[in-house]
């Protein structure tokens, strides 16, 4: 692997994981139905948190691709689609798997 592609691997690395909720975010939104529009309160009161947690991974998702801000609507609310075509989704899908082992194996 050249220097280059371990700098992505660093970088993705330190943006996708470097806070407590960021897969928790992620995964909720990986679960749901691929055409589903979803706002963030949606996605706090889905996960247990606030809302202040969800806003602050959903701009990292966004500045990675992996969701999209849809255009507005006459609702206050502000809705993201993901897009489940980005290669980054496959690392949510190994973790997802991988914690579901852990908590199967009681771990």
């Amino acid at each position: 692997m050249d220097d280059t592609t371990q700098e992505v691997i660093r970088n993705v690395s330190k943006t996708l994981c470097g806070a407590r909720h960021r897969l928790s975010v992620a995964i909720w939104i990986r679960t749901q139905p691929q055409d589903s529009r979803f706002y963030q309160r949606q996605i706090a009161e889905g996960i247990g948190t606030d809302a202040r947690y969800v806003r602050r991974e959903m701009r990292i998702l966004q500045q990675l691709g992996m969701i999209t801000p849809q255009p507005p609507t006459r609702d206050v609310r502000r809705f993201y689609q993901a897009d489940h075509t980005h290669p980054l989704w496959t690392i949510i899908d190994a973790t997802l798997t991988a914690c579901a082992e852990l908590d199967r194996q009681g771990g």
